[in-house]
Parts: structure tokens; C-alpha cells; sequence
């Protein structure tokens, strides 16, 4: 079999620019390889500083586009229709391999939100407001479902459904525990600064995050069906409060973050029911001290 050589790309990783100058790459023919800040590979575009930046650029303008398209070519702003073009030709778009790209930036978690809310605002009778929009449509935040995503993607790995990273997510603690079962949190101390954000963005660390934040019912459940698993938590998520930040401020929540991993209530464990973070203060004590380990609470008070 004989390669193209139009189609090499050469992209380097790492900040010892004395190396890249002195090392080149050619093509089996002996053609030299260009080399580009940035390539797209099945769908997505890696960048030479190991960020997505450019992938994100690119999928807004790509979603802001076919919104437009949308928006001109059909007259009609009737909610099941819009809905329908919205879920079937912007939002793939916007979530296509987002296991790997998420963004953890205030910024870009923005940008992507407010072509969602762009575009809901277009459909007659909805709410302004985006998160009173968000419960009349029965929708989620693009930034909830990507950690939906993500939880998803977590537990297959754990539970063998679906390829581990190397090396394999470790647990540190396991279902018999009290605590339920949770993933080790990489130590990123000795990590350089320029690799910390990389790292943070990864599903080894942000992945781990949102699934040690899930209840424990919910990192417990194994041996069963990935619909099921959804299922779960999709009741869980139905219940926590999804209040995405904008840039304009207008529709912002009172807590600072709408990360899982930041808003995530406190289940009472007598009824089985929610509990605010912004409700009575006694209430998240109690519950928290029946969640934490002898040893987390002696290092709470210390």
C-alpha cells in the first residue's frame, strides 16, 4: 500500500523549540513534512499547544452558521419544530466528541452556552429568562449534558465497558466502603505550570471530579446496563438546580459555578430528597457530617 504524500501533517507538542528547528520528518518518498499549528483528526482539531481552543473556535462558528441557516430558511417558529432542527443539526455540533475537548475556562463555557440560548429565544412563547427556558423545554445546559458525558464515559471505563486510559483510572476507595466508590484525583504539584490547564481539561482529572461528585448511589451502581445507569442519573440531575453563567449576567444563579462538582446537593437521607445549596445552612452541616469520614472531619477542623 502506497500513502498519500499530500495528506502528511507533521504537529510537535513541547516547548524545546533548539529541537524542533534541528529535526525534520519526511514522507516515505522522502518529501519534507509540513508542519501546522493545528490538525483535524476525525472531526476534531488538535493544536501544537495542547489545547482545544482552535477545535472550540471553529465549532461556534459552525453552529452559529447552521443556527442562521435555520433561522432563514424556515419561517415557522413553532416550538416542536424548532426544537426538532435545534437537537437534530446545531446541538450535535456543539457536543461531538466533547469528552475530549470540554472546555473548564469561564469563557468558552460562555461562548458555547449562549448559541443555545440564542436560538431558544427564537422559538415562540419561551421564557427570556435562560434557565426558566432551560425547565420549559425540559432541556439541559450544554454544559451539564458534556458533564453528563463525561460521568457516562467514567463509569464505562470502570466498569469495562469501554477502553481504560493508560494507565488505568484508579479507585481510592471501593463500593463496601462507607464513602462508596470513588477515583484517585491526580496530583498535579509537580506537574509544570504550562501542562497544569492541559491536565485539568483531561478526563483523568476533570473526569474524575464530576464523577467523585456524583452521589453515592449513583458510583455504586455496577454490573447493569449503560440505559440504566442513565437513568439514574438523569434522576439525580433532574433535581440539582442548572444555572448557567453568561457573559451578559441577566440570567446567572447565585452560586459562582455550574459545575456538578460545585453545585452538587446534599441528598437528605430520611426521604430520599434534595437539598439546596442555598437552603438552610444546619441542614448541609448535618448532612455533610453524616457523609465525611472521622478523618476528613478532623482535618476540616484542624
Amino acid at each position: 500500500m502506497q500513502f498519500n504524500d499530500v495528506k502528511f501533517d507533521l504537529l510537535r507538542y513541547g516547548i524545546n523549540k533548539d529541537l524542533k528547528d534541528i529535526t525534520s520528518y519526511v514522507s516515505p518518498s522522502f518529501k519534507l513534512i509540513e508542519e501546522k499549528e493545528s490538525v483535524k483528526d476525525l472531526g476534531v482539531t488538535l493544536s501544537s499547544d495542547g489545547t482545544f481552543k482552535v477545535h472550540i473556535n471553529n465549532l461556534i462558528e459552525s453552529a452559529k452558521n447552521m443556527s442562521s441557516w435555520i433561522l432563514r430558511t424556515f419561517r415557522t417558529r413553532d416550538q416542536t419544530t424548532m426544537l426538532t432542527l435545534y437537537k437534530s443539526l446545531v446541538r450535535p455540533i456543539l457536543e461531538y466528541s466533547s469528552v475530549l475537548w470540554t472546555p473548564i475556562t469561564k469563557g468558552d463555557i460562555q461562548r458555547l452556552e449562549e448559541i443555545q440560548q440564542s436560538f431558544l429565544r427564537k422559538i415562540r412563547g419561551v421564557s427570556r429568562n435562560y434557565g426558566e427556558a432551560l425547565k420549559q423545554l425540559n432541556l439541559y445546559s450544554l454544559e451539564r449534558r458534556r458533564e453528563r458525558y463525561i460521568a457516562i464515559q467514567v463509569w464505562k471505563m470502570i466498569e469495562g465497558l469501554a477502553p481504560n486510559l493508560k494507565p488505568a483510572l484508579l479507585q481510592q476507595t471501593t463500593i463496601q466502603q462507607r464513602r462508596g466508590r470513588t477515583l484517585k484525583t491526580p496530583n498535579l504539584n509537580a506537574t509544570p505550570s504550562y501542562l497544569q490547564k492541559i491536565k485539568r481539561q483531561s478526563v483523568r482529572c476533570f473526569g474524575v471530579k464530576i464523577f467523585n461528585s456524583l452521589p453515592k448511589h449513583i458510583r455504586n451502581i455496577t454490573k447493569t446496563t449503560v440505559e440504566q445507569f442513565k437513568q439514574k442519573l438523569d434522576q439525580f440531575l433532574r433535581k440539582t438546580s442548572d444555572l448557567p453563567h453568561l457573559r451578559s449576567g441577566a440570567n446567572n444563579g447565585r452560586n459562582n459555578s455550574n459545575h456538578l462538582y460545585d453545585i452538587s446537593p446534599l441528598l437528605n437521607n430520611e426521604n430520599n430528597t434534595v437539598v439546596s445549596p442555598n437552603s438552610n445552612p444546619q441542614v448541609q452541616c448535618n448532612d455533610l457530617s453524616r457523609r465525611l469520614s472521622v478523618e476528613e472531619l478532623t482535618t476540616l477542623v484542624l
